[in-house]
């Protein structure tokens, strides 16, 4: 699926020192002393004049002849990743320099099978390939060495190949100036023996998203590593390498005032910010108003989207694409139209997922995620795509991808026809029984809300609310709950600061001990407080809500964490809302029961690819609707378990009232073992709901690695395993029961 082996160019050492000390010492700014060291290397390399301003010392000089394209692209690269401002703005803008194993793997698909059709030299000198964001031609440089491969092979060594490749070939666009002349000169360097054109018309600074792109009408192959960043300008982005006071800023709001402040201490930075800052909205405006990128215009724009919709017009009819871009691109709600374009055309052909656990990309987070994606022209696509998750670059050789039709997607993700992430024909056989038996949260062709009504709802924005918010509690004041304070059937989780101080860091979180938790009085302490009136002019106050925690994260013990939260406290954005007025609080309770389970939790980590459980996650998973629980026994079976796990404080009474419980009822003693065994039983209760066989739930339990890990240190086997193995008998005669079942009745309470 991938090379197995690519050599790698090394950059010599001395070379590189050299380079970096006069950039620093030339009294030039850094790009333009930058540009002139690397056309002194190129110079050198290709036996001319080195031009007065930068002398190569003539120690360095069997160093610069030894530079090929690739090594004096990585050359470059080397001298952006040492300069500070330089690197920043790359990260800004998502340019990552590509490791030639993944830039060998995309030319296998887009540019090989038009070679292996080749028969003769023109044929070969026919073909026109691009790369809308070249950088300093990675892509370009190795397609040229394969396409003279092919030429030799069919005649023989012959002309120098590679310069009339170069000159009729080869186009490419980069918005950096020095990146496109860098690859100019990296193309000269590998034309051994003969120069290459003029290549100016062909290798060109410019914007691939608004410009023309150089050469005549559409491409046989379109290759590249798009930007991955949003198109909008970031504050924190812009001012790293500016200014580290901005961009390390706790929040919006402290961050906003530092950049008034710039008006007066730094009038020249805040001046370069305004018009970035106006450049970046004119540029916005201009992708949803052109009529170009209708498909990947919306909401909060991606670069990546708006060149693979680009690429899409720049393909002739039997043409074909191999991008880089993040896997985001079949998963994420911003992308979802275009990816529903792209498997309703069938357009789209293959898509390899692999995760960056190996630094593959070094200044770029290990769990982010990114594919190989190969599409079609108009009049070369296919019914059904290949697709693989999950892959590194020594598993890639050995995974089978699956195949998938359109029809597919849409039963797993009917609303926005995106991808969850399928590691196996098992994943894929489990997810589609569980929607064939639960239909989506809020279906596609029904009302917005669903069969249980539901709204989504986010009180308090931590960023733009952020000047509602008190550091002390007050009179007339509500707690702000986080994500981070709750967990599964647990509102008392961690606090966000400790009874004597504030934790000042914004992720700092002190978890609450199962003593404190086994006092009914206890409550954590939020970071902040809010005026109670504005809270409840957002949502007025309830007996109990259901919340959930944004973060979703496949990779931690559990991914989907919901719980019953008090509801007279507000929460920030961190912590969303599922409101369901319309539905009893029994319900309510099994709601909740259906959204914190294992089975559940499973398919949230095959959807979850960003990291945030978002409404448009949550509405397509597979929930069961009220009338599931219309037979009285199986109703109370859940909500008795689901009461003993939330009422363990005085703070949610109502909702053991709102449940049917006595008007002063005590709550339960918080009791981990006893707690574990309810929610186990409950899963084993959904497992069967959802009709898993005994093969399926042992593969939905292996997929649970981190949890598996935790229980076997702390108990010396995988325990939540067996305790849903040993609760299946029971909970498969309850879930198939429809009326007559005899309640084992509610869970002893321990006073």
């Amino acid at each position: 699926m991938v090379p197995d082996r690519v050599e790698q160019v090394n950059v010599d050492t001395e070379l590189l020192a050299w380079a970096r000390a006069w950039i620093q010492t030339s009294g030039e700014d850094a790009a333009t002393a930058r540009g002139h060291v690397i056309s002194a290397a190129a110079a050198v390399a290709l036996g001319d004049a080195v031009a007065p301003e930068t002398t190569v010392p003539t120690r360095l000089y069997d160093a610069c002849r030894q530079l090929d394209g690739q090594a004096l692209g990585q050359l470059y690269e080397c001298l952006l990743t040492g300069d500070t401002r330089a690197s920043a703005d790359r990260k800004r803008q998502g340019s990552y320099y590509t490791p030639l194993w993944l830039v060998e793997a995309l030319l296998d698909r887009a540019l090989e099978p038009f070679l292996r059709s080749c028969s003769s030299p023109t044929e070969v000198l026919d073909l026109r390939v691009v790369d809308p964001t070249m950088g300093a031609g990675a892509f370009l440089l190795r397609a040229a060495a394969r396409m003279a491969r092919r030429c030799e092979e069919l005649t023989g060594p012959g002309p120098q190949w590679r310069a009339r490749i170069a000159a009729q070939c080869l186009f490419g666009v980069d918005a950096d100036p020095a990146a496109a002349k860098v690859a100019r000169m990296a193309l000269a360097l590998d034309s051994p023996g003969s120069r290459p054109h003029d290549l100016s018309d062909h290798l060109v600074h410019g914007d691939a998203l608004a410009d023309p792109l150089p050469g005549p009408g559409r491409y046989h192959v379109v290759v590249g590593n798009p930007p991955w960043e949003k198109a909008k300008l970031l504050d924190a982005e812009y001012f790293a390498g500016r200014d580290g006071a901005v961009a390390k800023a706790v929040n919006a709001a402290r961050r906003g005032a530092l950049i008034a402040g710039l008006e007066e201490s730094d009038p020249a930075v805040a001046e370069a910010y305004r018009r970035a800052v106006d450049e970046s909205a004119a540029r916005m405006r201009w992708y949803r108003e052109s009529g170009r990128y209708p498909l990947s215009s919306a909401g909060d724009v991606n670069l990546y989207a708006l060149v693979v919709e680009r690429v899409l017009g720049l393909l002739e009819p039997r043409g074909l694409a191999g991008l880089l871009v993040p896997s985001g691109i079949a998963t994420d709600h911003n992308t979802s139209r275009l990816f529903g374009h792209l498997v309703r055309t069938g357009r789209l052909h293959e898509l390899l997922d692999f995760e960056n656990r190996d630094g593959a990309f070094p200044d770029v987070h290990r769990e982010q995620r990114f594919c190989l994606l190969t599409l079609g022209g108009a009049g070369r696509t296919r019914g059904r795509f290949r697709c693989a998750f999950g892959l590194s670059r020594a598993t890639a050789a050995c995974r089978h991808p699956l195949e998938i039709d359109p029809e597919t997607v849409a039963r797993l993700n009917p609303r926005m026809l995106n991808l969850p992430l399928l590691r196996s024909s098992a994943d894929l056989e489990i997810l589609e029984q569980m929607h064939r038996v639960a239909p989506p949260c809020t279906p596609a062709d029904g009302p917005s809300g669903g069969a249980w009504g539901l709204r989504y709802v986010r009180m308090f924005d931590m960023s733009r609310d952020s000047a509602l918010f008190e550091s002390e509690e007050t009179e007339g004041s509500a707690p702000l709950y986080e994500g981070k304070m709750i967990y599964l059937y647990d509102h008392r989780h961690a606090a966000a600061r400790t009874t004597d101080e504030r934790a000042q860091s914004r992720s700092a979180s002190v978890p609450v001990s199962e003593e404190a938790k086994r006092d009914p009085a206890f409550a954590p302490s939020p970071r902040y407080w809010v005026p109670r009136t504005e809270a409840q002019r957002r949502l007025p106050p309830a007996a109990w809500r259901i919340a959930f925690r944004d973060i979703a994260n496949p990779n931690n013990e559990r991914t989907l964490i919901a719980a019953a939260i008090p509801g007279d406290v507000a929460c920030g954005n961190t912590l969303p809302l599922l409101c369901a007025e319309s539905v009893d609080g029994e319900r309510r309770a099994c709601l909740l029961a259906n959204l914190a389970s294992l089975p559940l939790d499973y398919v949230v980590r095959a959807k979850a690819a960003s990291r945030h459980a978002n409404w448009y996650l949550v509405r397509q998973l597979p929930v069961f609707p009220p009338e599931r629980y219309d037979d009285t026994e199986l109703r109370r079976y859940v909500v008795d378990r689901v009461l003993a796990l939330s009422y363990t404080s005085h703070h949610l009474a109502p909702m053991a009232v709102d449940l049917g419980q006595p008007r002063t009822p005590a709550p339960w003693t918080y009791d981990p073992d006893e707690r574990r065994r309810l929610r186990c039983e409950l899963d084993a209760l959904f497992m069967a709901l959802y009709g898993l066989d005994a093969e399926a739930i042992e593969h939905v339990l292996s997929s649970f690695d981190v949890l598996r890990r935790r229980e076997e240190r702390a108990h010396g086997e995988f325990l939540t395993a067996r305790l849903i193995r040993e609760a299946m008998a029971e909970a498969r005669t309850i879930a198939g029961r429809r009326a007559g079942y005899l309640s084992p009745g509610a869970p002893p309470r321990a006073r």
